[in-house]
């Protein structure tokens, strides 16, 4: 299983190139992605100029796919992924350590165009195109 990141996500809804491009990639496999990315997505709607064309656009994109939550599994993961980062001085936003937890609990690969901050994470998988 492929679990996508927020910014593939959003490179998907605007419909650019980028997201063409892994749109074409991702076709027959079996993606997923999270409850944290989906929270970054009704966010980032909601506090768009155009609210109701953006947020229409993320309630069609999340029913597309499963959503994976945030278990006491990845809490677990997460807080040992954000405890070695932060005593190496190798921190990054909460929520894309969230969104590794999910990542790693699931044994899948991570679709990404955000690889310098995941590649901190040796044992996650990470696929970019």
């Amino acid at each position: 299983m492929i679990i996508l990141d927020t910014n593939i996500l959003i490179n998907i809804l605007r419909k650019e190139n980028r997201g063409k491009q892994w749109k074409d990639f991702l076709k027959d496999k079996s993606i997923a992605f999270t409850t944290i990315s989906a929270f970054e997505l009704f966010f980032g709607a909601e506090l768009s100029e155009k609210r109701e064309q953006n947020m229409k656009a993320v309630q069609g994109l999340v029913q597309q796919f499963p959503v994976l939550a945030l278990s006491l599994k990845s809490a677990y993961l997460a807080g040992i992924i954000y405890s070695g980062l932060q005593k190496k001085g190798l921190m990054f936003e909460l929520n894309d350590i969230y969104i590794a937890a999910i990542t790693l609990e699931h044994d899948a690969e991570l679709a990404t165009d955000n690889i310098n901050h995941y590649q901190r994470i040796s044992q996650l998988k990470i696929i970019n195109i």
